[in-house]
């Protein structure tokens, strides 16, 4: 939850990072345990997403960040043949905390957009 005003509640959906109004009798509670469930696993696992686990590598000139490309491991896949997914573009990835994480520890926190700063 975002914030609510009386009966009406700004979610945060955890699979896009978007928030949306809800009325309180659309809301169902969620319960689970911290130990062994993690939320955005299940709500990517309803939109079919997958969990970034980090940024490995890159292609590509930061100065045009449009043309960059990274390569990605994903949470879940470890000793897979498709753990890592190299290619992914710099549109499909600038908004993710991985991406962030990996261009300040290579000196390319320049790049990182404005409001994740």
């Amino acid at each position: 939850m975002v914030s609510h005003d009386k009966n009406n509640y700004m979610l945060r959906n955890l699979a896009n990072e978007q928030t949306t109004p809800y009325h309180v009798t659309d809301l169902v509670p969620f319960k689970w345990d911290a130990k062994h469930t993690d939320p955005t696993e299940i709500a990517n696992s309803d939109k079919q997403l997958h969990v970034i686990d980090a940024i490995t590598a890159h292609e590509g000139n930061p100065r045009c960040k449009s043309q960059m490309t990274f390569t990605v491991k994903w949470k879940g896949y470890e000793g897979q043949p498709d753990e890592f997914t190299p290619g992914q573009p710099w549109k499909e990835l600038r908004k993710t905390k991985a991406l962030h994480a990996y261009l300040r520890d290579n000196n390319m926190a320049f790049i990182i957009p404005k409001e994740y700063r």
